[in-house]
């Protein structure tokens, strides 16, 4: 999900007429994992970029290797492993139903924006 997506959505349901009071869930065209990225990466690139995943207690500790408390660390870590076991796998019509516009794919994203200052050695 880009900001730009983001502020957009957030802008058009600020904008609204309607007074319903409930949360939309506000996400971007297809739930990734880790794998998934390293693919659309790979293929952006022309370069095998592999997705290597990292368990919950290296993470905390590469976290507070960086200064991170380790409460934090933890907090930090676990949205990451949510992530890997799916929890995040989950997509919605919100932005098109507020904005209009369907939400940016990561391989638009990264060949509107990252691959132009980017270079993969």
């Amino acid at each position: 999900m880009t900001r730009k997506d983001c502020a957009h959505t957030a802008a058009a349901a600020l904008a609204s007429s309607n007074t319903d009071k409930h949360t939309r869930n506000v996400t971007g065209p297809e739930a990734l994992s880790g794998y998934d990225i390293a693919q659309i990466l790979s293929d952006i690139a022309k370069k095998d970029i592999v997705y290597i995943p990292i368990e919950t207690a290296q993470l905390v500790g590469m976290y507070e290797s960086f200064g991170v408390p380790n409460a934090v660390a933890r907090a930090l870590a676990s949205f990451d492993t949510a992530s890997a076991r799916g929890e995040y796998d989950q997509t919605s019509t919100t932005v098109q139903e507020l904005t209009g516009q369907a939400p940016t794919s990561l391989t638009a994203f990264l060949d509107e924006y990252y691959w132009k200052t980017v270079t993969v050695c």
